[in-house]
């Protein structure tokens, strides 16, 4: 095990804590719904606007949504290591690329599989879905993704 750091150049830096920052806001966000509907009114406002909605939804049970928000921050840190800026020291280097390899294939997965979300979705929903939860995992996957094969021929 070897601390990985100060190998990055400006862009990977600067594009490392943006993504983590964004991921760790997100992460804050999910933890903050396990107990308090905001930045919605209610709750019926969260499940539709996040969830999908329909009057048969429900929120989901507050340790799933706390264990969403661990792993966005886990991601986040992830994202940090993939770029350099954090240290690796409880387990080898490419665990971590591994590990921030996952987190990009689940973004993308999740920004390119969006539109199968809106099948039977309220409107809210689709409309942030197109608008701002997909593309936005498309684009922190991409990133993490760079961030990941850019760092590895460093390596």
């Amino acid at each position: 095990m070897t601390v990985r750091l100060g190998r990055a150049t400006m862009w990977q830096t600067v594009l490392g804590v943006t993504v983590a920052s964004v991921l760790t806001l997100i992460g804050a966000l999910h933890v903050n719904w396990a107990f308090n509907p905001w930045p919605f009114r209610s709750a019926r406002g969260f499940v539709d606007n996040v969830l999908g909605g329909g009057e048969d939804m429900a929120v989901p049970p507050w340790p799933a949504t706390v264990a969403v928000g661990v792993l966005l921050l886990a991601a986040g840190y992830l994202t940090l290591t993939a770029a350099g800026v954090a240290p690796t020291v409880l387990a080898p280097d490419w665990l971590y690329r591994i590990g921030a390899g996952v987190v990009a294939l689940v973004l993308l997965v999740r920004g390119f599989a969006g539109p199968l979300l809106n099948r039977g979705a309220v409107p809210q929903f689709v409309r942030w879905n197109l608008v701002l939860y997909s593309p936005l995992c498309v684009v922190l996957g991409a990133a993490v993704a760079l961030l990941v094969i850019t760092m590895s021929r460093k390596a």
